[in-house]
């Protein structure tokens, strides 16, 4: 029964083990604007941009290809990575 699922999502250990009312997870997408799957980093109604900036992720109508390109990572280490970078600068 297990191979018909696929995880999606994905949180911090340390937030999951904490009550935490807003926490960041790692969101697997797919979608007809884009081939293939890409990642998105979410906390709240914002999004992390590739270059470690939050920004309010607005509504699918209002995405084009310049929001895709900044705010969807190829990998889940791409997006990890820049999540863990944009702590290390004060940016989270």
């Amino acid at each position: 029964m297990t191979d018909r699922l696929i995880a999606t999502r994905f949180q911090l250990r340390e937030q999951f083990t904490t009550e935490l009312s807003v926490s960041v997870t790692f969101d697997r997408l797919i979608s007809p604007f884009y081939a293939g799957e890409r990642w998105a980093v979410r906390q709240g109604g914002s999004c992390l941009s590739v270059d470690g900036s939050w920004e309010y992720e607005p509504l699918p109508s209002s995405r084009d290809d310049a929001f895709y390109a900044r705010f969807r990572f190829l990998s889940l280490e791409a997006a990890v990575a820049a999540f863990d970078a944009s702590r290390k600068d004060g940016a989270s």
